[in-house]
């Protein structure tokens, strides 16, 4: 009897050392998440400024008209790959800290299911108050975490999607999060325009990045969508709170694409690419 007491003890104790390390893994990430936009926000304004005097200098410098385009033109470009760079590494840390996140957040469910994460952006921003129409928005996968783009199983920048095709999109439009479990193929509530994603997964939870505007609208850059393939339809994977965790990550990343348009702008008003979502529509297609 002595030795079952002293088993269950040990059971329990383990059980709540495991609970600690999922909490120290969910609270650590969320942490890292914050010291990573604060270092990459700065970065970008410190890489604005040191492209502005790099043009100071090019314009004092004697060059003759010619020569000054060119070194011009140089000193633009490698600005605009700078900003792409800071966007690429930016996004990859995002994806790994969040993934972390919401696994250890799944775990303390008792959920062991392995997850896909994905950055789905705009080609532009869209506010429903200025000209863009959802039939002008194209939504594409810009990233994936590293083991589903190791896997080469399922697309990026491949196949543009409609916001009105897939109603997780058109949700999120005005709320803060879409949640389905156990979807099924033929479910007439459920439209997506990826005829087969049942293949992949059968439960997802989208949210979507947005900044808010002086005028109480809100401009959305796109989407931060995480899914599993769930074979138990006894059970559900994600929830609410699971869905808050993934809308603290996605604020944090539209905070970081408005100051990263917000210096591509300030530096150089372009026509061709007015916002820096659409230069960055333009790198993948």
């Amino acid at each position: 009897k002595l030795d079952n007491e002293v088993e269950k003890l040990k059971e329990i104790n383990d059980r709540q050392q495991q609970y600690n390390t999922y909490v120290a893994e969910i609270t650590t990430n969320l942490k890292n998440l914050s010291k990573l936009n604060n270092e990459f926000c700065y970065k970008l304004i410190k890489l604005t400024d040191k492209a502005f005097e790099m043009i100071e200098i090019l314009k004092a410098g004697g060059l003759s008209e010619l020569e000054q385009n060119k070194k011009l033109y140089e000193a633009i470009d490698d600005y605009s790959n700078s900003l792409f760079d800071s966007y690429k590494r930016y996004t990859s840390n995002l994806i790994n800290c969040t993934i972390k996140i919401v696994e250890s957040y799944l775990k303390l469910k008792g959920h062991t299911n392995k997850i896909s994460f994905s950055v789905k952006l705009f080609n532009q921003p869209y506010n429903e108050k200025e000209d863009a129409t959802l039939s002008d928005i194209i939504v594409y996968t810009a990233f994936r975490d590293k083991y589903t783009y190791d896997s080469k199983e399922r697309e990026i920048g491949k196949q543009p999607y409609t916001i009105k095709g897939n109603v997780d999109f058109l949700v999120c439009l005005s709320e803060d999060q879409f949640i389905i479990n156990n979807a099924k193929k033929n479910d007439k509530n459920y439209t997506n325009e990826h005829s087969d994603f049942d293949v992949y997964y059968n439960c997802a939870v989208i949210v979507p990045i947005k900044i808010k505007r002086p005028d109480n609208t809100y401009t959305l850059f796109g989407y931060l969508c995480c899914d599993c393939l769930n074979t138990d339809f006894n059970i559900e994977i994600f929830d609410l709170e699971c869905a808050n965790l993934l809308f603290s990550a996605s604020q944090l990343y539209s905070t970081f694409i408005e100051t990263l348009n917000s210096n591509w702008c300030n530096f150089l008003p372009d026509e061709k690419y007015p916002h820096f979502l659409t230069k960055i529509y333009h790198h993948t297609y």
